[in-house]
């Protein structure tokens, strides 16, 4: 008998994600946050993670920027993610240029549309998840966000 192998979310901590500048979808000039909660992915192709992880979050009162990180956006590359994000989410969607990988070589996707979470203090993940989230990791994920305090809360970029 074929048994299907158990998910877990992948989490690890005390990783700095080093601060990147980029374009929001409503083309507001911005840079990733040092605190607070934060989605991302490095291929569009993970908006299906990213959406369950907006749900969860929207469920609890919470919100968070997405960053979409590339080595480079074509302008067609742009549009598409503009086209296929919700109007409401441009101001909270920002796209970044990172050329030296360094977000990559720190979250270690196993694949395109994976996404990730993570809860930032001072620029440091605590935790960055990788994946979409177990029910322990959603409650530990939430309780990082909460402890954070008021300025888990983001406001708009720019």
């Amino acid at each position: 008998m074929l048994w299907r192998p158990t998910y877990e979310t992948r989490i690890r901590r005390g990783f700095a994600l080093p601060r990147l500048e980029g374009l929001t979808l409503d083309g507001g000039e911005a840079a990733t946050p040092t605190t607070g909660a934060l989605l991302g992915a490095f291929d569009p192709r993970a908006g299906a993670e990213l959406g369950v992880w907006r749900r969860l979050l929207d469920e609890a009162g919470l919100s968070a920027f997405t960053v979409f990180v590339r080595p480079a956006w074509t302008p067609r590359e742009r549009r598409a993610l503009a086209l296929a994000t919700a109007p409401a989410q441009h101001p909270w969607t920002l796209l970044v240029e990172d050329p030296g990988e360094s977000w990559a070589s720190v979250i270690e996707t196993d694949r395109p549309e994976r996404a990730f979470a993570a809860v930032l203090h001072e620029e440091v993940t605590e935790p960055l998840m990788v994946g979409l989230p177990t029910e322990e990791a959603w409650d530990e994920f939430k309780e990082a966000i909460r402890a954070i305090g008021p300025e888990a809360r983001p406001t708009a970029p720019g």
